[in-house]
């Protein structure tokens, strides 16, 4: 095959310059385009990041909140088996005669209400029946300076110290 030798087309100048225009404004256009889609390119990675931070911020709070709805749920179950148990004691002392709504305490009894506290638990046994345990605690006068707080109760005497006799168990 022969070669071919084809001069290109001579456009007037008049039009060589209208293609130059519209080719810079093509080139300008171009980089503003590219620089607008770097920018939201960057601002969509920056979004990204920001979302993957508060999804797991959300995560760490929603585990935060079962927890303490957990606990709260316990509370409740708790209060509600020791006031059924309370009120099935209350019902027995009526079946025995004693009037539980107009309650007059003779001096000698609010000596003995004065001095005593009580522990109230209810467990729930295998067979899904509840036992209530009502331990009346003699109350004691804590001497001054004598005493520790454990778990938010005051007890009285030294502080047990480690079998290495340093410091506290």
């Amino acid at each position: 095959m022969p070669k071919i030798n084809k001069k290109p087309e001579q456009y007037p100048k008049k039009e060589l310059e209208e293609i130059r225009n519209s080719l810079a404004e093509l080139v300008t256009s171009n980089h503003k385009l590219s620089d607008a889609l770097n920018k939201k390119t960057r601002q969509m990675v920056t979004w990204q990041k920001a979302g993957q931070r508060n999804s797991k911020l959300m995560n760490e709070r929603e585990k935060e909140w079962e927890f303490r709805l957990e606990a709260v749920t316990k509370v409740a179950v708790d209060w509600r088996r020791k006031y059924q148990s309370l009120y099935s004691l209350k019902e027995i002392a009526e079946g025995m005669g004693i009037d539980t709504d107009n309650v007059e305490l003779t001096k000698e009894e609010k000596k003995i209400k004065d001095s005593y506290s009580y522990e109230h638990t209810v467990t729930q046994l295998e067979s899904g029946k509840l036992r209530p345990s009502v331990k009346l605690i003699p109350k004691t006068k804590p001497q001054k300076g004598r005493g520790y707080f454990y778990f938010g109760k005051w007890v009285p005497g030294k502080k047990p110290t480690k079998p290495n006799g340093k410091g506290s168990k």
